[in-house]
């Protein structure tokens, strides 16, 4: 009796790495689009402060926290770009958002202050503008927890999953 030898019949992947790459950048267009945004936002707030030579004692803050929002987002977009979803790295880029968030906020009650004539600086502060951080750090936190939910439900194939 002769046996035939079993052949092996190699399945080709249905779905290659660039197309999981791509349905997943599509799945995560809008939280990519709003830390871009952000991000881009603290370097133009970054650009402005810089131009204007607010630099000079506590004036400094606002272009250290226009970097640190330019150091979160970044690091919210590659994390956003990597595969797979960490909670601690989550949690820790959200702490970071509601730092830069806290941080407009601190600027406020600053900038909120009366300039004194002992003051270096007698230039007017206008009390909202700092804010514009607080919005920074709530919108990229936001992203980062849209990105989070959407990818981490079950694919349902167009099925009611319940």
């Amino acid at each position: 009796m002769i046996e035939t030898t079993p052949q092996i019949h190699i399945r080709p992947d249905s779905v290659g790495s660039t197309e999981r790459l791509t349905g997943r950048l599509t799945r995560q267009r809008v939280p990519l689009a709003m830390t871009t945004v952000v991000t881009l936002g603290c370097l133009a707030v970054l650009v402005l402060l810089l131009s204007v030579n607010h630099t000079a004692g506590g004036e400094v803050d606002g272009p250290e926290v226009a970097l640190f929002g330019i150091i979160v987002g970044i690091l919210s977009l590659v994390s956003l770009a990597v595969p797979g979803r960490h909670r601690s790295v989550l949690a820790a880029l959200l702490v970071l958002w509601t730092f830069l968030a806290i941080s407009g906020v601190a600027g406020y009650t600053e900038h909120s202050k009366a300039v004194t004539p002992a003051s270096a600086d007698q230039r007017p502060r206008p009390p909202l503008a700092p804010l514009v951080f607080t919005a920074f750090g709530i919108v990229g936190g936001g992203a980062l927890i849209m990105a989070y939910r959407g990818t981490s439900r079950p694919e349902s194939g167009g099925r009611t999953v319940g």
